[in-house]
Protein backbone atom coordinates (compact mmCIF):
# COMPACT_ATOMS: atom_id res chain seq x y z
CA UNK A 1 0.00 0.00 0.00
CA UNK A 2 1.01 3.49 -1.20
CA UNK A 3 1.07 6.46 1.43
CA UNK A 4 1.33 9.65 -0.79
CA UNK A 5 3.97 12.01 0.77
CA UNK A 6 1.64 14.93 2.46
CA UNK A 7 0.15 11.98 4.70
CA UNK A 8 3.67 11.12 5.42
CA UNK A 9 4.87 14.21 6.41
CA UNK A 10 1.16 14.86 7.83
CA UNK A 11 1.92 12.19 10.61
CA UNK A 12 5.34 13.14 11.15
CA UNK A 13 3.90 16.41 12.30
CA UNK A 14 4.94 18.62 9.53
CA UNK A 15 1.82 21.68 8.30
CA UNK A 16 1.88 20.78 4.84
CA UNK A 17 -0.24 23.60 3.29
CA UNK A 18 0.25 25.73 5.79
CA UNK A 19 2.45 28.44 6.72
CA UNK A 20 5.18 30.34 5.37
CA UNK A 21 6.98 27.10 3.71
CA UNK A 22 4.18 26.80 1.55
CA UNK A 23 4.04 30.02 0.45
CA UNK A 24 7.55 30.21 -0.32
CA UNK A 25 7.39 27.19 -2.54
CA UNK A 26 4.46 28.12 -3.96
CA UNK A 27 6.28 31.41 -4.91
CA UNK A 28 9.52 29.71 -5.86
CA UNK A 29 7.46 27.30 -8.14
CA UNK A 30 5.58 30.41 -9.82
CA UNK A 31 8.80 32.06 -10.18
CA UNK A 32 10.62 29.51 -12.06
CA UNK A 33 7.93 28.45 -14.33
CA UNK A 34 7.60 32.16 -15.55
CA UNK A 35 11.16 32.28 -15.88
CA UNK A 36 11.04 29.26 -18.08
CA UNK A 37 8.43 30.90 -20.12
CA UNK A 38 10.38 34.31 -20.57
CA UNK A 39 13.46 31.94 -21.80
CA UNK A 40 11.31 29.83 -23.95
CA UNK A 41 9.79 32.90 -25.41
CA UNK A 42 13.35 34.94 -25.79
CA UNK A 43 15.18 31.68 -27.70
CA UNK A 44 11.77 31.90 -30.26
CA UNK A 45 12.23 35.89 -31.12
CA UNK A 46 16.10 35.24 -31.31
CA UNK A 47 15.40 32.60 -33.88
CA UNK A 48 13.15 34.76 -35.86
CA UNK A 49 15.75 37.59 -36.00
CA UNK A 50 18.23 35.51 -36.85
CA UNK A 51 16.30 34.40 -40.06
CA UNK A 52 15.04 37.73 -40.59
CA UNK A 53 18.35 38.69 -41.04
CA UNK A 54 19.54 36.03 -42.75
CA UNK A 55 16.36 36.82 -44.99
CA UNK A 56 17.62 40.81 -45.24
CA UNK A 57 21.10 39.58 -46.23
CA UNK A 58 20.15 37.58 -49.25
CA UNK A 59 17.44 39.72 -50.45
CA UNK A 60 20.14 43.06 -50.76
CA UNK A 61 22.51 39.88 -52.85
CA UNK A 62 20.04 39.05 -55.20
CA UNK A 63 19.48 43.31 -56.15
CA UNK A 64 22.80 43.55 -56.30
CA UNK A 65 23.30 40.44 -58.53
CA UNK A 66 20.77 41.08 -60.99
CA UNK A 67 21.53 44.72 -61.22
CA UNK A 68 25.38 44.30 -61.97
CA UNK A 69 25.87 40.91 -62.09
CA UNK A 70 28.25 40.92 -58.96
CA UNK A 71 28.11 38.51 -55.91
CA UNK A 72 28.19 40.04 -52.64
CA UNK A 73 28.45 39.62 -48.76
CA UNK A 74 25.68 41.97 -47.31
CA UNK A 75 26.88 40.84 -43.99
CA UNK A 76 29.45 39.24 -41.79
CA UNK A 77 27.82 36.19 -41.51
CA UNK A 78 26.50 35.50 -45.14
CA UNK A 79 28.66 33.51 -47.96
CA UNK A 80 26.63 34.20 -51.11
CA UNK A 81 27.62 31.54 -54.22
CA UNK A 82 25.66 30.97 -57.68
CA UNK A 83 22.79 28.34 -56.36
CA UNK A 84 20.74 26.79 -58.69
CA UNK A 85 18.78 23.72 -57.29
CA UNK A 86 14.98 23.16 -57.32
CA UNK A 87 12.83 22.75 -54.53
CA UNK A 88 9.01 21.59 -54.33
CA UNK A 89 7.68 23.06 -51.56
CA UNK A 90 3.60 22.62 -50.60
CA UNK A 91 3.20 21.39 -54.66
CA UNK A 92 5.08 25.03 -55.55
CA UNK A 93 8.34 24.54 -57.62
CA UNK A 94 10.83 27.04 -56.82
CA UNK A 95 14.35 27.48 -58.97
CA UNK A 96 16.78 29.40 -56.85
CA UNK A 97 19.64 31.81 -58.47
CA UNK A 98 21.39 32.04 -55.29
CA UNK A 99 22.41 30.67 -52.33
CA UNK A 100 24.24 31.59 -49.15
CA UNK A 101 25.25 29.50 -45.93
CA UNK A 102 24.35 31.57 -42.79
CA UNK A 103 26.39 31.66 -39.68
CA UNK A 104 30.08 31.87 -38.21
CA UNK A 105 32.11 29.75 -39.73
CA UNK A 106 33.37 27.64 -36.61
CA UNK A 107 29.08 27.55 -35.62
CA UNK A 108 26.39 25.50 -37.16
CA UNK A 109 26.01 27.54 -40.51
CA UNK A 110 22.54 27.13 -42.37
CA UNK A 111 21.49 27.40 -46.17
CA UNK A 112 19.50 29.94 -47.28
CA UNK A 113 18.37 30.37 -50.79
CA UNK A 114 16.70 33.07 -53.27
CA UNK A 115 14.68 32.45 -56.21
CA UNK A 116 14.59 35.21 -59.02
CA UNK A 117 11.25 36.21 -57.76
CA UNK A 118 12.64 37.35 -54.39
CA UNK A 119 10.80 34.30 -52.17
CA UNK A 120 13.71 33.11 -49.63
CA UNK A 121 14.09 29.54 -48.34
CA UNK A 122 15.45 27.91 -45.47
CA UNK A 123 17.16 24.79 -45.75
CA UNK A 124 18.30 22.63 -43.07
CA UNK A 125 19.59 19.19 -42.92
CA UNK A 126 17.37 18.03 -40.09
CA UNK A 127 13.75 19.64 -41.12
CA UNK A 128 11.97 20.14 -44.29
CA UNK A 129 12.69 23.03 -46.00
CA UNK A 130 10.30 26.05 -45.76
CA UNK A 131 9.81 29.07 -47.25
CA UNK A 132 10.45 32.23 -45.27
CA UNK A 133 7.46 34.69 -44.64
CA UNK A 134 7.88 38.15 -42.97
CA UNK A 135 4.72 40.82 -42.79
CA UNK A 136 5.90 43.62 -43.35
Amino acid sequence: MRIPAFKVLERCGANVGKGPWFLFLATLLAFGAGLYLLLYLHAKTMSRAYKLSAHNAIQRSLQHYLTTGEITNFHELATVFIFTNCYTIKAKTHECVLGMLWGRPGDTRYLVAITKEGITLWLERTNAPEVMEFSR
